[in-house]
């Protein structure tokens, strides 16, 4: 993966590619983060109601995200008995590298930003 780089001009410049193994993959055609989390959530509590209440949102925008990113990408996530929610291996993946990128990201934060004086 291409990260950005400082151009020695000064300004930042954004690649808007990914090269993922043999595949080129544009920017925009990533899956929003904010989608990424509801399935991470969805897979750690195995219920559509408990990741809603951990997320802040309604059931219902749990299901619809999840419904959504399932259309978009032509994927089975999770087999959906009565309450019972089963998660397939894609949504196991998809939820571990959520779970990776979030650490990264709070690393990375904790590095950039100002060490709070208690």
């Amino acid at each position: 993966m291409e990260v950005p780089c400082v151009m020695p001009s000064g300004n930042l410049r954004i690649h808007d590619s990914f090269n993922l193994g043999t595949k080129n993959v544009t920017a925009s055609a990533l899956p929003p983060f904010a989608a990424m989390r509801v399935i991470e959530a969805v897979v750690r509590h195995k219920n559509f109601s408990r990741a809603a209440r951990e997320l802040n949102i309604s059931h219902a925008a749990v299901s619809q995200a999840i419904k959504r990113f399932e259309t978009q990408n032509n994927v089975h996530l999770f087999d959906r008995s009565g309450s019972a929610i089963v998660p397939s291996d894609g949504a196991m993946e998809l939820a571990a590298s959520y779970a990776h990128a979030a650490q990264d990201i709070m690393r990375s934060l904790e590095a950039v930003l100002p060490k709070s004086e208690d």
